[in-house]
């Protein structure tokens, strides 16, 4: 035997590289590095010996221990003392260790390791009596393993055997959950499996159901690998889902699955099956539901196209009234960007119990030019065919059309062309017959301009013409005196001709007419029109403005009603003004004297014919005024302003009665302190006289006081307001006492109040308050609500609160929840629900109650398995156990 024996200075490490190209080397070819305080070869023997902080690097391994032999041949090595094994998979600590170098495998007596994954928040503890370790998997026998990184951990579970395959998964046998610096034992499993990779692995729940009986659910995922060789089984190549194995003790099996997949880059799909087993209703047996889902998305998501097919074999998806029958659903939906325009498509299409056959058909089309985004076109259909005994919602059908065209031009001014056409049908069944009422509706509407050349406002004119009609048959739910109304309207609207800048004429015109037809004893029927034209010639200069009018209104006088016969209603000429002239000067731009800027002196008259005068001697009166108006603002001082209006106004009619108003509001406004305001306001309107029959109604007279306090300062406020009206009659006069006040008493703290009080009734109508607390972790919400109820003469109301509060050290905080309502009058709660949470450094427990649910549940959950949660729930007849969200939607984003 040869020796190489190389002895160094016990302080100074030697570090030797053995390179070895023998058919025996440390991994066949590859390059091993080992180092040590003293190395020993033997080169006939083909061992190493490596004592004192001896380190091996092959590949992605790393060991360590106080010494170590390494078997060239066999590519065995045996460490002893403090030995040390790291990968990117873990690390591992061992008394002793034998580890095979080719095949990295390896047996570590009494072990202590970490296991590191990225799918794993945390690292994973372990340690056992005997580990045997390799690539593929590590065994673990009698071991505890946790998460918790202080010395003492707050928990830990024991296992008789574990398996683990890094990257993949990890299954135990026979183990018990320790709590509480794990001396007490609080949970039993028979076996665990938990996924590394998995986004959901796989989900338990047992309970009780009180019509259903005692229940096993699972649910379990799979993913498929990204390529196949089998051409066939690659079609399947990265799809993903889950699948259902579920047992109840009284109705029996159920299970199911939903896949999801791809058949092109941008989209998403699914197929969802699920069979439920009846024993209780065996000739109805199995219950039986499918859906099939694809969204697609195409440049860049922008556009999308959604469809959505679902099946079931029965109508109603209670278990207890479940009812057999065809309920079909198809779904499709569609938005998508072509070169000139944006579409968007939808129909829908539902057969179930109440409806033979529905068809719902809607569509839009928006930009049709890429110049113009006002463009658009859009046509909506709804249509629904029953022809089933119940005839409920029977032979409906709603349409819409809609059409916009804007006219472009290099001007300012462009042309605008609207089109809407809508047609409804409703059918309903009362007392055993039939009710049909059938809507068409039409309206067509141009704006236009007339291009000047000169440098003067364009003209411009807005013609509208609509065409209504309204058939009903025997229909009772409408209070219609009219089973059929057809209505033709036209109107053109502010033809402007602008002569000049300030000269122009305007002109008005509306036509409507009405045929109506009563399918009623005496079969009545009719028409009526009414025609209303107006012509007016007017100018707005600096210094005054004037205008001459002729208006005339013809139609049909009296409206038929049930108790008016249409054919009574009286058609003629209702009134018309030939002219309505009217002239404001202002004196104050006239000598320039700035007292006068506020004042504004008018005159004017018309002369008008009234249906009602017609039998009179003079069936044309005339109606004279002039009034003067003056308006402005006085700044007191700089606390005090005073604005003003006032209007004197002399009215004058052919028939000797005259009409004399005076108009009065005074406001004013106080700044005082800081922040504050008052404002005090005073209305004032005195008539004498009277205005004639025919003409403009009269205003009433009117006394009156308003006052408001007003306080600001950020974010808060204080406002109070009420008035007096002194020509009320008792017991009217106050107006209501508001309160409002929001305070912000820091960035931490609201306080809001809404009070109304009536002052003549001496109680309060409304009392609304808000309590907001948002500081550091504490958010807290208190609304009440109180109005007075005047047939039962009493506050009823309600009340909001919501609590959302963390406290407490890091790792360790307790968060507290709360929602509830109430409301007075019902003597109910309408939301009742709370949980805490409790943070136990490297874990968590959560307890909830609803009791609008009648639900309570309890969680206990490891926070680096955020996919597992172990939980009990009681709600409405149902009592499981089981992992945390249990049933949880399939994710459909791989």
């Amino acid at each position: 035997m040869r020796r190489i024996k190389l002895n160094i200075l016990k302080v100074v490490l030697i570090v030797i590289v053995v390179v070895l190209f023998t058919p025996h080397s440390f991994a066949e070819s590859n390059k091993g590095k080992l180092t040590a305080d003293r190395v020993q070869y033997y080169r006939e023997q083909e061992l190493i010996i490596a004592t004192g902080h001896a380190k091996l690097v092959v590949d992605d391994v790393e060991i360590s221990s106080s010494s170590m032999e390494i078997d060239l041949k066999s590519n065995m090595l045996n460490a002893e003392g403090k030995v040390h094994l790291k990968n990117e998979d873990g690390e591992f600590d061992s008394k002793e260790l034998e580890y095979n170098i080719k095949t990295k495998e390896g047996i570590f007596i009494e072990s202590e390791g970490i296991i590191v994954t990225e799918e794993s928040q945390d690292p994973i503890y372990v340690k056992s009596a005997k580990t045997e370790y390799s690539n593929d998997q590590t065994k673990i026998v009698d071991s505890e393993f946790t998460t918790c990184d202080l010395e003492e951990p707050h928990y830990h579970m024991s296992s008789t055997s574990t398996v683990i395959y890094p990257g993949d998964k990890l299954i135990a046998y026979n183990v018990v959950l320790w709590e509480f610096n794990g001396k007490v034992p609080i949970l039993y499993f028979p076996i665990v499996v938990y996924s590394f990779k998995d986004k959901k692995p796989m989900e338990v729940e047992v309970g009780n159901n009180k019509d259903r009986g005692w229940f096993i659910k699972t649910t379990h995922h799979y993913y498929l690998n990204s390529h196949y060789d089998n051409p066939v089984l690659n079609m399947l190549a990265g799809d993903f889902g889950q699948y259902y194995v579920d047992g109840y003790s009284k109705s029996g099996f159920a299970g199911g699955f939903k896949h999801a997949y791809r058949t092109l880059e941008d989209d998403h799909a699914y197929l969802y099956f699920y069979l439920d087993q009846d024993k209780q209703r065996s000739e109805q047996s199995p219950w039986i539901t499918m859906e099939l889902n694809r969204e697609q998305k195409f440049n860049g998501g922008r556009d999308k196209r959604e469809q959505n097919l679902e099946y079931r074999n029965y109508y109603n998806s209670s278990w207890t009234r479940r009812e057999q029958g065809l309920y079909l659903d198809y779904d499709f939906d569609q938005d998508l960007a072509l070169e000139n325009w944006d579409t968007r498509v939808g129909l829908d299409y539902n057969k179930d119990k109440t409806h033979d056959n529905r068809i719902i058909l809607n569509s839009y089309f928006d930009k049709l030019r890429k110049k113009s985004t006002d463009d658009y076109i859009g046509l909506d259909v709804y249509y629904d065919l029953d022809d089933k005994e119940s005839g409920r919602f029977d032979s409906e059908a709603d349409i819409n059309f809609d059409y916009q065209h804007k006219f472009l031009s290099e001007e300012k001014s462009d042309d605008t062309l609207k089109i809407d056409l809508d047609y409804n049908r409703e059918k309903d069944r009362y007392q055993g017959e039939d009710e049909i009422k059938n809507e068409y509706g039409s309206n067509f509407n141009y704006r236009g301009y007339i291009k000047r050349k000169e440098n003067i406002r364009d003209d411009y004119y807005n013609i509208d013409l609509s065409y209504d009609r309204i058939d009903r048959s025997n229909w009772t739910s409408y209070y219609d005196y009219n089973d059929r109304l057809q209505k033709y309207q036209i109107d053109l609207k502010q033809y402007k001709r602008y002569f000049t800048n300030t000269l122009y004429l305007d002109y008005d015109l509306d036509y409507k007419y009405y045929q109506y037809v009563d399918y009623d004893d005496s079969q009545r029927d009719g028409d009526a029109f009414e025609y209303l034209t107006t012509l007016k010639l007017a100018e707005n200069k600096r210094i005054y403005e004037w205008f001459i009018e002729t208006e005339l209104k013809e139609g049909d006088i009296r409206e038929p009603s049930r108790s008016n016969n249409i054919n009574d209603s009286l058609t003629e000429t209702e009134h018309y003004n030939l002219p309505k002239a009217e002239f404001t000067l202002k004196p104050g731009r006239i000598w320039d004297a700035k007292i006068l800027d506020p004042l504004e002196v008018s005159a004017g008259g018309v002369r008008r014919y009234y249906y009602k005068w017609k039998d009179d001697p003079y069936p044309i009166k005339e109606h004279g005024y002039y009034k003067l108006d003056y308006s402005d603002y006085w700044r007191i001082n700089n606390s005090n302003r005073l604005r003003y209006k006032e209007q004197l106004q002399q009215d004058i009619y052919s028939t000797n009665q005259q009409r004399f108003s005076y108009d009065s509001q005074l406001v004013l406004q106080t700044n005082f302190l800081k922040n504050w305001e008052n404002r005090l306001e005073h209305n004032y309107r005195m008539t004498q006289g009277e205005v004639m029959e025919g003409f403009e109604e009269a205003e009433e007279d009117e006394h009156n006081i308003e006052w408001e306090l007003d306080w600001r300062k950020n974010q808060s406020r204080f406002k109070v307001e009420t008035g007096y009206d002194l020509l009320a009659e008792a017991g009217e006069e106050y107006d209501p006492l508001k309160v409002t006040f929001d305070y912000l008493l820091n960035d931490n703290y609201t306080i809001k109040n809404n009070i109304r009080y009536d002052l003549n009734e001496m109680r309060f109508d409304k009392i609304d308050t808000s309590i907001i607390v948002d500081y550091l972790n504490f958010d807290y919400q208190l609304d009440l609500y109180y109005y007075y109820d005047k047939v039962d003469d009493k506050l009823n109301g309600k009340w909001d609160t919501e609590l959302d509060w963390t406290f407490g050290e890091k790792d360790w905080e307790w968060t507290i929840k709360l929602e509830g309502s109430y409301d007075f009058e019902d003597g109910e709660y309408d939301k009742a629900n709370f949980s805490v949470e409790k943070m136990l450094h490297c874990r968590r427990v959560i307890f909830s109650y609803d009791y609008m649910e009648e639900e309570i549940a309890f969680k206990y959950q490891i926070l680096s398995f955020p996919n597992h949660a172990f939980g009990i729930k009681s709600e409405k007849g149902q009592v499981s156990v089981g992992d945390g969200n249990l049933g949880g939607v399939l994710d459909e984003e791989n």
